[in-house]
């Protein structure tokens, strides 16, 4: 899986948090507090695609500073 596929996998969960996004072209540079995620759903995102790319959830912590779709991204393709 490379860094675009890992993005499309934010992206669609990101939509499924936050529906008003729906529609929105995403970029990787977007960060998460300027589309309306709190706390607890970048936790929600983070569990999720870790989820989806079949990661172990106690890696979560790990992405807690990541503030936009492209560090979440990178991120995650170092886990993978």
């Amino acid at each position: 899986m490379n860094r675009q596929e890992i993005t499309a996998v934010i992206i669609k969960n990101l939509y499924e948090i936050v529906p008003e996004l729906e529609g929105r072209e995403l970029r990787p540079e977007d960060r998460l507090s300027d589309l309306g995620l709190n706390s607890i759903d970048r936790a929600d995102l983070i569990s999720m695609v870790m989820e989806d790319l079949s990661l172990l959830q106690n890696q979560r912590s790990q992405f807690v500073g990541m503030s936009s779709i492209g560090e979440l991204a990178d991120g995650f393709l170092g886990k993978l």
